[in-house]
């Protein structure tokens, strides 16, 4: 008779490292979802950008600017 320990071992071992890639496959599908609030912040996140590079590309003259307001 045979000793079936290792066969045995070697069968659990790959059972479990098959459960571990089909759990870590759910939870990446489950990721990549995005809430609304997450897509609100990145879109006012990106409108701020854009106005802070516009106004950058805005010339300004400071010296036109009255030194008193009489």
């Amino acid at each position: 008779m045979r000793n079936n320990l290792p066969m045995l071992l070697f069968g659990i071992l790959l059972m479990s490292v098959g459960v571990i890639l089909f759990i870590s496959l759910i939870d990446s599908k489950t990721k990549k979802h995005m809430n609304h609030s997450r897509v609100e912040y990145l879109r006012d996140s990106l409108e701020m950008e854009y106005y802070k590079k516009r106004l950058e590309l805005y010339p300004y003259n400071h010296s036109e600017i009255p030194a008193d307001n009489k």
